[in-house]
């Protein structure tokens, strides 16, 4: 697998899958790393230990930076209690719970946001030179779980649940994938890997599917990964569009 390049996805096997970072990660000092680990549930429901430990290998390669998971859970379990099912503890990385984390206000940078105009998100966020979103392959019709939709488990659950303490209900109140694309342009990720080693096909929600073997990963910017595991599926998702028609709006003012 060659360096990323911007604006292309990657490919690779996931049978004798190596990590090889851009260039940008050998001088950087803290690395945040968010896989989806939101429900005590092994891959493909989430990130799968055996791809987080590649990555973590091939940054340690070449960098001495501090590496970070951060997540947050839509479950009534704890962060904590999920890392252990998942195996986390074994990666050797500080794995941190968003609910336990002190809190900052984000701006979203957008002119017109759709929903959001501000976010709050752990403050340790701001001190990661570079941001990777890892989620494993999720397809819904309506709403699948890639590596945007990934970074909403960034946002705290006492801010964002409605009703249902656990979750994060008031996104949906508010439109989720308007506040999917608002998310996406706030956080500025750097970086989206879709763990494909399998596919989780769902349509009666995050946990409830069928998975398939697709041996696969995809490495770009979150925006591309997303797009190319779409097109692969034959699905759409409306979030995508949202995020693009601000792109195009941006280009067509310069």
């Amino acid at each position: 697998m060659s360096c990323l390049t911007e604006g292309k996805a990657i490919m690779a096997d996931s049978e004798g899958f190596m990590f090889k970072p851009p260039q940008a990660i050998r001088k950087c000092k803290r690395v945040l790393i968010k896989p989806n680990a939101a429900y005590p549930k092994l891959h493909p429901v989430t990130t799968s230990i055996e791809t987080l430990q590649i990555i973590i290998d091939g940054i340690r390669q070449t960098s001495q930076a501090e590496i970070i998971i951060l997540e947050g859970t839509v479950s009534s379990q704890s962060a904590e209690e999920i890392f252990t099912k998942l195996g986390y503890q074994k990666l050797g990385v500080e794995l941190l719970d968003v609910d336990r984390c002190d809190c900052m206000r984000m701006v979203n940078p957008l002119e017109e946001p759709y929903v959001l105009k501000e976010i709050y998100v752990p403050q340790i966020i701001s001190t990661c030179d570079y941001k990777i979103s890892v989620s494993p392959f999720k397809l819904q019709t309506n709403l699948s779980s890639l590596t945007i939709k990934n970074l909403l488990g960034l946002l705290p659950r006492s801010r964002y649940h409605a009703k249902n303490p656990i979750a994060r209900g008031k996104l949906h109140v508010w439109g989720i994938h308007e506040c999917i694309a608002d998310v996406y342009f706030t956080l500025d990720f750097d970086l989206g890997i879709i763990d494909g080693r399998k596919k989780f096909i769902s349509r009666r929600g995050p946990t409830t599917g069928r998975s398939e073997d697709f041996g696969r990963i995809l490495i770009g910017d979150l925006l591309t990964v997303d797009k190319e595991a779409l097109r692969l599926s034959g699905l759409q998702a409306k979030y995508i569009r949202l995020i693009e028609n601000k792109i195009n709006k941006t280009r067509n003012v310069e």
